[in-house]
C-alpha cells in the first residue's frame, strides 16, 4: 500500500491498470482486482476529466447577471444594484452604507 501511494503521488493521472504496470516494473507481482480493492480502501482515484462534467443539469437554472457598470444597466434584467446572488438562487439585499450588510 505504501508503494501504491508513492506511485499515485508520482503519477496522479494513473488508474488501476497503469498502477499495476508501474508496480510490476518494480518486480511487485499484483493483480488488477487486488490493486483496485486497495485503491478503494485507501480512497484514492485518478485525476482526470470525468465524463459528462460539462453538461448542464436540468434542475439548474441559468441566471443572467450583468458584470458591466451598474449605472448603465438599470433598465436591463439581471441583478440590481445592491444585491448578491447565492448558490441556492436566493437574492439578498446588501447595504453599502457604513460597510454593514443589511
Amino acid at each position: 500500500m505504501r508503494r501504491l501511494d508513492e506511485r499515485h503521488l508520482e503519477f496522479p493521472v494513473a488508474g488501476v491498470r497503469m498502477l499495476v504496470r508501474l508496480l510490476k516494473r518494480e518486480n511487485i507481482e499484483v493483480g488488477r482486482k487486488h490493486v483496485g480493492t486497495l485503491v478503494k480502501r485507501m480512497g484514492i482515484e485518478a485525476l482526470y476529466c470525468k465524463p459528462n462534467t460539462s453538461r448542464r443539469h436540468a434542475k439548474h437554472k441559468i441566471c443572467a447577471v450583468s458584470i458591466a457598470g451598474h449605472d448603465d444597466q438599470s433598465g436591463k434584467p439581471g441583478l440590481g444594484s445592491g444585491y448578491e446572488l447565492h448558490p441556492d438562487g436566493a437574492r439578498l439585499r446588501v447595504s453599502d452604507r457604513g460597510g454593514r450588510l443589511g
